[in-house]
């Protein structure tokens, strides 16, 4: 579930999937009916793909792979070989309107860029970049786009941080193609410093709100609470606006995999858990700020394997309130880039959940394409 920036970038393989005739950030799609194990079609005529890209091996010099792929049919509607030589970081986002994918890259351990692919054309180009991409360790979780700005909480090697930190890169500025780093800290009186949990994320689109997690040192005695600050990233003064909400029940330090909110609820805030009681189930909660409680709302049983998978979940959101998240799993302690891979499809309405197994599976068999971040175009 942890890693770190220098470690990880050489597992990269990023798959962003969102819901067409939307914005991928609005996470409003059209597509999924819950009350059954298969897919309707929605109203529009446009086709709905899965996009990814990957890593051929770890050495960079080999090439990418984008694959397009029919997730109804198991169909690969494209696959092409590109070279781009900088390491993927993160997939961030689809640009339906140039059709294209927008990556977030890394030079030489030292500057990070956001990076344009072309679909039709397969050609990329540099949008922005800037130096200061520290050293830093970070839960297991996307990176968060928003506005041409991308933030994730982490924590720095070498800064000496006191309260809660998140890096903040900023691609605004594309007329110079540059860009601008810097950490933003919340300051909090009852930090725990020394917690080796790190800090999950999640963005309310429609509040421009980020919620972050942490462990204050009251979670650390109380066992099964975690503690949430939120704020706009956005803000000239981000210390004096911020709200914490601590000791938040029910919503265990180390078993949360997946912070979300819900845009169709106004942004109503999720969280979800590997189970604590039962390791082969799921939980999905409802982070209840008035009574400082993580309501449950569906439990999930995965089957006997699931002890023997690691997994990487991706909220998409869904219509007519349903919700939807995609599971990524693959064999836990398998060597890099040789991981055997599938997707489960996890969706509920009205606290009914339903588990597509298999919901796409690799035609490659055991294969460097290992898939991480999910959402439909």
């Amino acid at each position: 579930m942890f890693g770190s920036k220098s470690n990880f970038i050489l597992l990269i393989i990023t798959t962003l999937i969102c819901i067409s005739l939307t914005h991928c950030k609005s996470f409003t799609p059209s597509l999924l009916s819950s009350s059954s194990s298969s897919f309707s079609s929605s109203s529009s005529s446009k086709n709905k793909y899965l996009y990814s890209i990957s890593s051929v091996n770890p050495n960079i010099e080999s090439g990418q792979i984008v694959l397009v792929i029919d997730p109804l049919t198991n169909e690969v509607i494209k696959n092409k070989t590109v070279y781009i030589p900088y390491r993927i970081i993160d997939l961030l986002d689809v640009d339906e309107s140039s059709n294209s994918l927008l990556f977030f890259c890394l030079i030489n351990d030292a500057k990070n860029l956001l990076l344009s692919l072309n679909l039709d054309t397969f050609e990329f180009k540099e949008i922005g970049g800037t130096y200061g991409g520290w050293d830093y360790t970070y839960a297991r979780q996307p990176y968060i786009f928003v506005n041409d700005n991308v933030f994730l909480p982490a924590k720095l090697s070498f800064y000496n941080a006191t309260g809660l930190t998140v890096l903040h890169w900023d691609f605004t500025d594309k007329n110079s193609k540059g860009g601008s780093f810097k950490v933003i800290e919340i300051p909090i009186d009852d930090f725990d410093v020394e917690s080796g949990i790190p800090s999950m994320g999640g963005y309310d689109y429609v509040n421009d709100l980020l919620y972050v997690t942490y462990q204050s040192l009251n979670d650390l005695s109380e066992n099964n609470s975690t503690s949430i600050v939120c704020f706009n990233p956005f803000s000239s003064d981000t210390n004096s606006t911020h709200k914490i909400h601590t000791g938040i029940t029910d919503l265990i330090p180390g078993y949360i995999h997946l912070l979300f909110t819900d845009q169709n609820e106004g942004g109503s805030l999720y969280a979800l858990s590997k189970s604590f009681n039962t390791q082969s189930s799921i939980e999905v909660c409802k982070i209840n700020f008035q009574t400082n409680n993580c309501d449950q709302i569906l439990s999930k049983e995965m089957g006997a394997y699931y002890n023997s998978f690691d997994y990487r979940p991706y909220f998409i959101g869904g219509p007519q309130n349903s919700d939807l998240i995609l599971l990524e799993f693959t064999e836990k302690n398998a060597k890099p880039f040789i991981n055997f891979q599938s997707v489960n499809l996890l969706t509920w309405n009205e606290s009914s959940p339903t588990l597509l197994s298999n919901y796409w599976t690799s035609t490659f068999g055991p294969t460097y394409l290992t898939f991480t971040f999910f959402a439909y175009i």
